[in-house]
């Protein structure tokens, strides 16, 4: 087990030599692509503020930083069981609000980091598939 846990933090933890010698360079173009960053949190953020409209059952938790966002959504059942058939059916990721020691259940974490093309395709399929538990429930 120790050995394993030593690749795990020498492999996924660490920054490796080859970043460490291009960190010079990357700190060069940090702002390029720090301003992409945004360009794309922004578009996938207004998108989703668009799908969801004053009439949806799925609500934003205000972010005060990151590329994070936490939805409020109806709990049909546990978030766990919502998130595992929301990938089965839907082939869409996101984390359940117990991942982040939320105090109850009911919420989603998803990243804005995705690409928009992807990101419109998956809110899409959540929005059918929580659209499909309100009208089981």
């Amino acid at each position: 087990a120790l050995e394993r846990l030593e690749f795990i933090a020498d492999a996924y933890l660490s920054v490796n030599t080859p970043v460490q010698g291009a960190l010079p360079a990357l700190m060069a173009c940090r702002g390029e692509i720090q301003q992409a960053v945004r360009r794309r949190i922004a578009s996938n953020l207004e998108h989703l503020e668009t799908l969801l409209g004053p009439a949806s059952p799925v609500s934003l938790v205000p972010a005060e930083a990151g590329w994070y966002q936490v939805l409020r959504v109806p709990l049909v059942a546990t978030e766990e069981s919502m998130a595992i058939e929301l990938l089965e059916e839907q082939r869409v990721y996101v984390h359940p609000g117990f991942f982040f020691d939320f105090p109850q259940e009911g919420y989603f974490v998803t990243s804005l980091l995705v690409r928009p093309d992807v990101w419109q395709a998956g809110m899409a399929a959540l929005q059918r598939q929580i659209d499909r538990w309100m009208r089981m429930a």
